[in-house]
């Protein structure tokens, strides 16, 4: 189909329109203006001003602004309560603050802390559970973990090394034990480790630790190794250098805590010639581990 590259060549332009050191993020029809600064009062005229640009942009090209759905969150530390008093407007409309947002499938909230994904995730696995106990009656097991890993774990893999640093993920974790104990007809205080490495499914914190790994080894020539700081022998000198920084938000950020879990992979794994054996090495290193929580890989 041509109509959506032919709408991509028509709004390729509207990045032309953002100034003051923004950034505009689309993804087809839906645009997303990004702003900050450490003074509020410039904040708010950044981002007015930002949005007239963008307004006279889209009366240009004959688009509609919907500004029902237009609205603004303000991303800060858990520390800083209260809202601050800005004054956004889109020719005279003012914009809605939002604590927030669902975003590309992932719902994001202004103090970055994951909870409202989570609980997300969580309704939909519990969702999940009740629809594996009606699948029983008419599939066999095989069928049933072809579903568990299209529907299920592809919903849990999908952002986590975003999502996955939550101090909710161990609500998550618990109704995907729900969803293995209907797979396997255990008890609801049965043990599930042996159930997850004998289905060879990964537990929610596995899946975190596979995806932030995989996306360290992708992007390896962005990182600096430790060689290159110094050049004495020691036993982490060819490990991925890892930046200090007391920032929490900072701490579980994929690039800072993915290669942390990277330098602690055997170095098999981790010298793996392709993304493929790279893949299949690391499932296999993680599955039987059952990890309940990221303390029990560190």
């Amino acid at each position: 189909m041509i109509s959506p590259l032919l709408f991509i060549l028509y709004i390729n332009d509207i990045q032309q329109n953002i100034q003051r050191n923004c950034l505009l993020t689309s993804y087809a029809d839906d645009t997303t203006l990004i702003v900050s600064d450490k003074n509020n009062l410039i904040l708010e005229e950044k981002c007015n001003e930002n949005l007239a640009h963008l307004l006279n942009w889209f009366c240009n090209n004959r688009l509609y602004l919907n500004l029902n759905k237009t609205k603004y969150i303000q991303f800060k530390t858990s520390q800083r309560k209260g809202k601050s008093n800005f004054d956004i407007k889109i020719n005279n409309n003012i914009i809605i603050n939002t604590p927030t947002h669902k975003f590309l499938g992932i719902i994001i909230d202004e103090n970055l802390n994951w909870k409202s994904q989570c609980d997300h995730i969580i309704n939909s696995l519990n969702s999940y559970c009740y629809l594996i106990k009606s699948l029983k009656r008419i599939l066999n097991l095989k069928q049933i973990i072809i579903f568990y890993q299209a529907v299920i774990e592809s919903k849990l893999r999908y952002g986590i090394y975003f999502w996955g640093s939550s101090k909710c993920m161990n609500d998550v974790l618990i109704s995907q034990k729900r969803i293995i104990r209907s797979i396997t007809g255990l008890d609801r205080f049965e043990s599930c480790k042996e159930s997850f490495k004998n289905l060879k499914i990964l537990t929610v914190f596995g899946l975190y630790i596979f995806e932030l790994c995989l996306y360290t080894y992708k992007n390896k020539q962005k990182f600096i190794m430790n060689s290159q700081y110094h050049t004495f022998d020691t036993r982490n000198r060819d490990n991925i250098h890892v930046d200090f920084t007391s920032l929490s938000l900072k701490q579980n950020t994929p690039d800072i805590i993915g290669p942390k879990f990277f330098n602690k992979l055997p170095n098999e794994i981790k010298n793996s010639k392709s993304i493929k054996i790279f893949k299949k090495r690391l499932k296999l290193y993680l599955t039987p581990l059952t990890i309940y929580s990221i303390s029990d890989f560190k």
